[in-house]
């Protein structure tokens, strides 16, 4: 089984500058697993806009996944959730939201 460890990252700024909403995750290091672990954030936004992540790998030998998740009909709260991708490398992840 492959194990990632993920450092979950925000990168506040760049959001701010393109006014997207922004996301507080917390530490400590969360051990994942590759095909199994889900991972999750709540989102509000209350101008309804598409919001995405992206899962980047510390092995260069790994490229970036993205994921975009659809706007809903209303402003609000919603869960953003994607599966870690089965071929996801062993070692050190960040999520930018």
């Amino acid at each position: 089984m492959k194990f990632l460890l993920l450092f979950p990252l925000v990168h506040a700024g760049v959001l701010a500058l393109h006014d997207g909403p922004c996301i507080c995750m917390s530490s400590p290091v969360v051990a994942l697993e590759a095909g199994r672990s889900v991972v999750s954030a709540d989102v509000e936004d209350a101008l309804d806009r598409r919001c995405g992540a992206t899962l980047q790998f510390d092995n260069p030998d790994f490229l970036p996944v993205s994921y975009a998740f659809e706007a809903i009909p209303c402003s609000g709260r919603r869960v953003a959730s994607f599966v870690v991708p089965t071929g996801a490398p062993s070692g050190d992840a960040h999520i930018t939201w």
